[in-house]
């Protein structure tokens, strides 16, 4: 789970520079849209480490957990700072850092 946040991390970082080249504006929601996909999914890596055990109905609830904040924080911010955001930047970089757990599936593990 942690290497899935930081490539996360690394898409975010590539999205809002590229988005940069487009304006300020572009940047900041760029920024704004990446740190809504990541800040809950690190909670929710947060939160299944915290139990010594591992449960199905933990990974249920804090994928529950996950999604209920994602939305909270996108309607405020949507509510706050609405008329000042581009939407493409914004989506594009949701969704960029949305599927960038994907690549980690790509990852081989060595044992």
């Amino acid at each position: 789970m942690g290497f899935a946040i930081v490539l996360q991390l690394i898409f975010a970082i590539i999205v809002t520079a590229i988005c940069s080249l487009f304006g300020i504006k572009a940047m900041w929601s760029a920024l704004a849209g990446s740190l809504i996909a990541i800040l809950p999914n690190a909670i929710f890596a947060v939160y299944l480490f915290a139990s010594p055990k591992p449960a199905a109905y933990r990974f249920f609830v804090g994928e529950g957990i996950k999604i209920v904040i994602a939305l909270v924080v996108a309607v405020v911010f949507w509510r706050q700072y609405g008329m000042q955001v581009q939407p493409f930047a914004y989506w594009v970089a949701l969704i960029v850092v949305l599927k960038a757990h994907n690549f980690s599936l790509l990852r081989t593990v060595k044992e």
